[in-house]
């Protein structure tokens, strides 16, 4: 009968010792969960205060710049609103092409007529500069990308040339500048003979010029 008391208090005192050792555990488990939960949001509160205090520093930085200001004073400006038209655009950037292919056309025909009418006044020696002389009165223009004089044109006789290969006359030199002056989107303008002469506009000054041939291009 004692050995059976015994045996019963053990078994009570082991059960109390289990319920009290897993409810230090909850209580363990709750805290941790509790600090976990406790960084999260302190985290988050950090980074919104962040995202914060950038907004604003850069509301500052455009309020100081005066983005704002330009923009009402931008809004004041009168202004027109129009009407897109696909068609009529496309018809106006036809004809704005097919006049700029014409004005090129009536460059060549143009250059093309004064060598036919003076070939016979091509000569051996010419006053037009060479574009392999470096000397000459060239100024840097950003359309040709290159130090041009618009004065003249420029002649080149490949090395291969004989020695009586003639110059084009002055007078194509002079077509080319009145070609020119009368439409600024020409650039430049070439025209080599089946002797290895070249004539050039606007006159420019080639690095090496010595090795180029008209016939070889």
């Amino acid at each position: 009968m004692d050995g059976t008391l015994f045996l019963n208090s053990y078994i009570f005192r082991l059960n109390h010792d289990l319920k009290h050792t897993c409810n230090v555990l909850d209580v363990t488990m709750k805290i941790i969960i509790v600090l976990a939960l406790s960084c999260y949001a302190y985290g988050v509160i950090a980074q919104d205060l962040d995202a914060r205090l950038l907004s604003n520093r850069l509301k500052e930085i455009k309020q100081s710049i005066g983005i704002d200001y330009l923009q009402e004073e931008f809004n004041k400006l009168p202004f027109t609103t129009k009407t897109g038209n696909g068609t009529k655009l496309l018809a106006d950037i036809q004809d704005k092409l097919a006049a700029s292919l014409v004005g090129f056309t009536n460059v060549l025909d143009a250059v093309k007529d004064e060598v036919f009418q003076n070939e016979d006044r091509f000569t051996a020696q010419t006053t037009l500069p060479k574009c392999c002389d470096q000397t000459g009165t060239y100024v840097y223009d950003p359309k040709f990308r290159k130090e041009v004089d618009f004065s003249t044109a420029c002649v080149t006789k490949s090395p291969s040339s004989t020695s009586d290969a003639k110059y084009p006359h002055n007078t194509v030199s002079d077509i080319m500048k009145t070609q020119y002056d009368q439409n600024k989107n020409v650039l430049w303008q070439h025209y080599g003979t089946l002797e290895g002469v070249s004539i050039i506009y606007p006159s420019t000054y080639w690095n090496d010029c010595y090795n180029y041939d008209p016939r070889f291009r």
